[in-house]
């Protein structure tokens, strides 16, 4: 006999990809509701606010998404 939780994942995997992907942003939710929201918003702030402050000092600067990327996949290829 089918599990349920199988039979709701082969289900699942059927939907058109819109219905899956909202599925997955509530089921997504779900776990991060386990956490106070107030909490997690005055945490992002802070870090906004130290972010935005460490730029404005000039302690940080900006790059570009093409060095962002050429460094992730440096990082990437020394990993294997």
């Amino acid at each position: 006999m089918t599990e349920p939780k199988d039979r709701l994942e082969d289900e699942a995997l059927r939907l058109p990809a819109r219905d899956r992907a909202h599925l997955a942003r509530l089921l997504l939710e779900s776990l991060d509701s386990a956490e106070d929201p107030a909490e997690v918003a005055k945490a992002w702030e802070a870090e906004i606010e130290h972010r935005v402050s460490e730029f404005r000092s000039g302690r940080i600067g900006t790059v570009t998404s093409t060095q962002v990327f050429q460094e992730a996949r440096a990082q990437i290829r020394k990993q294997k």
